[in-house]
């Protein structure tokens, strides 16, 4: 008996124990706790409509756009989501809509190869692969229901592939009108397409009457009609014309699928399949099935966001012309060892699939366990507690966490809704401020922000430190929050990124705030480390010896290490300075001049001018004038005492260009310790 023969003969035990595999593997999948911020604007749209009856197609929640219409407001699955939330729970309501959307999808896959009386192999073949095409994007999103649509429209278009009747005609009619106000319909536009294509050509082949193509003409006019029946009236197509193409640089949705997942092996058994169905599409002539390939493979191949929708298309093709394809038959013709090789390549296509699929489960399991930590709930609970609300400047990814946390109390400058609501020049706004401290403060005086909550990093510390009124408030596992009225750490936020600022008569006010933080901060805020290294230097009589006598550095984070790395060339310890800088795990571009500095005071102008070459070829973050003008008259000082070896002097005379306004003629001096601190610094 072949293997073939054998899989048919226990064709219902391997069809049950596949799909139990599968509806297994998507139940641990949907447990994956909620980890977009995403969702969470989605979650609270629906919230204010169903409680307080606010417009979803009106933005309340920014402070940048406010009142601004939203387009293509995915409105029925921000009330589903919503609703679910509400009976449930945050967790189980998410976990729920996404275990529904995915049983859904599998149960309609099996509908439609029982429909087709589906051989055992495209079973195994096609349910592990949808498994994995939901696990890369499983996240509570209304597309996981319009998956299914795709399904119903290819059903619907093989049902009605040979007869434009009524009966065939008004599900798709109905299916397209749920679609255009549930989500974007495009992928049943591309579909349906294929569909009329077809039909074109089956009349021109039947050389039909008038009156057919009258019916034709006049169900496509419908259905794209169907499209302009929405809240606003907003067709569906007319946006995908006017879509800013600026997106595809700006979100890594849009950045292309082979460097999303080119080291999933999954996604080769996909490949393999697809260039088979491509095969048996050219092999039965069906243009208009063509067509519909060409345009989502394109579309897959070059946005990652579109590998999963693409995917669960093509495997329904794949679905109907592999069930019109004679197995026994084509096999037959086979030689043994031929027909076994086969066998042996189903069988690897279908174990790698369902391999990648319980990897991944596995993987979401491990990762509940660290979910909540990429959640500020203690920032949250801290700001609701004392009242804290106003408009935030944030981190883009965190908008739509602030949303369902803050609002209505306090609004954001940008969050997730990116095209149906912020435009490109927005978001490119928002890249800049995050670069520039002077940008963000006419973003500041413009929209009169009082609070920025961002991520925790050097060049978010830096960016805030140089603004006038916002200072560090608090500081958690992962993000800050800065505050403009009374901050709790305006001189430890400060020190943070200018260590060089420090002296002695701070020390007062520094321990005032270490007190706040004792009372305010969490045990695992990172601040206190470095409280407590920049108290222990202050309160040291021998600041040398102290410096001399660190132990475990390697302990020890950037910002403390930094701190003694500039108190020790302020003591002119400047091997120990050097010393110090190499535990630095994340150099800045101050980091590279303090470094030049000490090796200029012991002679080795050599090392000097190499730490300089080296931060120049670096594009730093918020670069700032006066730190140009540091970086020249270090270089000045090796030029007067030396020749350039690295460095070529047709940058130095460009730096001279761009820094003479931003330095005198006092200013050509060899920079000391306290350059590093700018007037303003504190």
């Amino acid at each position: 008996m072949s293997w073939f023969a054998y899989t048919e003969q226990r064709k219902k035990f391997i069809i049950t124990g596949v799909t139990i595999l599968c509806v297994a593997i998507l139940f641990l999948t949907a447990r994956r706790n909620v980890f977009s911020f995403d969702g969470y604007w989605h979650l609270q749209t629906g919230l204010d409509w169903l409680r307080a009856g606010l417009n979803p197609w009106v933005d309340h929640f920014s402070y940048t756009f406010n009142g601004d219409s939203i387009s293509g407001s995915p409105y029925i699955f921000q009330a589903l989501l919503a609703g679910l939330v509400s009976l449930f729970g945050l967790e189980p309501g998410f976990q729920i809509y996404k275990f529904i959307s995915f049983s859904a999808l599998i149960t309609l896959y099996i509908v439609f190869l029982h429909k087709l009386n589906s051989k055992a192999i495209i079973y195994v073949l096609v349910l592990p692969l949808v498994v994995v095409l939901l696990q890369y994007r499983n996240m509570a999103r209304p597309e996981l229901i319009s998956y299914c649509l795709s399904v119903i429209a290819i059903m619907l278009y093989y049902r009605a592939r040979s007869n434009m009747t009524v009966a065939n005609m008004l599900p798709i009619l109905v299916l397209m009108l749920f679609w255009v106000n549930y989500h974007n319909p495009i992928f049943g536009y591309i579909i349906f397409f294929g569909y009329f294509v077809d039909l074109g050509l089956q009349n021109l082949q039947q050389k039909v009457n008038q009156e057919s193509w009258i019916i034709w003409l006049g169900w496509g006019l419908a259905i794209v009609m169907v499209g302009f029946l929405t809240p606003y009236f907003q067709h569906p197509l007319i946006s995908l014309l006017t879509f800013d193409p600026a997106w595809k640089d700006l979100i890594q949705e849009y950045t292309p699928a082979i460097n999303l997942y080119h080291k999933s092996p999954a996604i080769y058994v996909l490949l393999l399949i697809s260039l088979i169905t491509l095969f048996l599409l050219i092999k039965k002539r069906q243009l208009g099935l063509i067509i519909v390939y060409v345009i989502i493979s394109y579309g897959a191949i070059s946005m990652g966001r579109l590998v999963a929708p693409s995917g669960i298309i093509i495997l329904c093709i794949f679905i109907w012309l592999a069930s019109e394809v004679d197995f026994e038959m084509f096999l037959s013709k086979a030689k043994g060892l031929t027909a076994n090789i086969i066998g042996a390549i189903v069988f690897l296509m279908f174990a790698i699939t369902l391999w990648i699929g319980v990897i991944t489960a596995r993987n979401l399991m491990q990762e509940n366990l660290l979910t909540n930590a990429r959640f500020p709930a203690a920032i949250i609970e801290y700001m609701q507690n004392n009242n804290i609300s106003g408009r935030i400047f944030n981190n883009y990814e965190m908008g739509g966490y602030l949303i369902y946390s803050l609002s209505p109390k306090s609004t954001v400058y940008i969050d997730g809704r990116t095209d149906i609501l912020y435009p490109s020049d927005h978001f490119n706004r928002y890249l800049e401020t995050m670069k520039s401290t002077a940008s963000l403060e006419e973003q500041i005086e413009q929209y009169d922000i009082n609070l920025a909550f961002l991520v925790n990093n050097y060049y978010t510390f830096y960016l805030m430190a140089g603004t006038k009124d916002i200072h560090l408030d608090y500081v958690g596992a992962k993000y800050s929050l800065y505050r403009k009225h009374n901050p709790n750490f305006p001189l430890f936020g400060k020190l943070l990124v200018i260590p060089a600022c420090w002296n002695p008569a701070m020390t007062p006010m520094l321990q005032a705030e270490a007190d706040k933080a004792t009372k305010v901060l969490p045990e695992y805020s990172p601040l206190h480390a470095f409280i407590q290294s920049v108290l222990s230097y202050s309160f040291t009589e021998d600041k040398e010896a102290y410096l001399l006598g660190q132990e475990k550095v390697t302990e020890r984070t950037d910002f403390e290490i930094r701190f003694l790395h500039y108190q020790a060339i302020q003591k002119e310890q400047y091997l120990l300075a050097i010393e110090l800088s190499k535990f630095i795990k994340e150099q800045t571009f101050k980091d590279f001049l303090t470094i030049a500095l000490a090796n200029i005071h012991l002679g080795r102008l050599g090392d000097a001018e190499r730490a300089l070459d080296t931060t120049t070829k670096v594009r730093w973050p918020n670069m700032r004038d006066v730190d140009l003008a540091l970086l020249y008259r270090l270089l000045e000082h090796i030029r007067q005492h030396g020749e350039f070896e690295i460095i070529e002097q047709s940058y130095f005379d460009s730096l001279n260009d761009s820094t003479a306004n931003h330095r005198s003629t006092s200013e050509l001096h060899l920079p000391d310790y306290n350059d590093f601190c700018p007037v303003n610094g504190i």
